[in-house]
């Protein structure tokens, strides 16, 4: 069942930032500090390129609304996650998902 209050909504909101945040962080395990700033021009040009993370912002909400929502989810929503899409939610997640309810 969703719980519609502000309370749930904003725990909703932290949780999708804290995974879009890992999948970033697993993206890209290097993150720039003022050192790599002053080198930068003595360091080949593709050190600072960030990859995209594995899920995009769109399919990561997808997936977290269908995990509280259940089968209450519109079904056009959901053809735009692959299974890829899916196994990589689930890695992220793991097993210690809060229950949203």
């Amino acid at each position: 069942a969703v719980n519609p209050t502000p309370r749930a909504v904003k725990l909703f909101e932290n949780r999708m930032r804290y995974l879009a945040a890992r999948l970033d962080a697993d993206a890209n395990p290097h993150r720039p500090d003022i050192l790599d700033r002053l080198v930068r021009r003595f360091l080949p040009a593709g050190w600072f390129t960030r990859k995209a993370p594995a899920l995009d912002e769109r399919k990561l909400l997808i997936l977290g609304a269908n995990e509280i929502c259940g089968d209450k989810m519109p079904a056009d929503l959901l053809t735009a996650v692959t299974a890829d899409d899916r196994r990589t939610y689930t890695s992220i997640v793991g097993t210690a998902s809060p229950d949203m309810s």
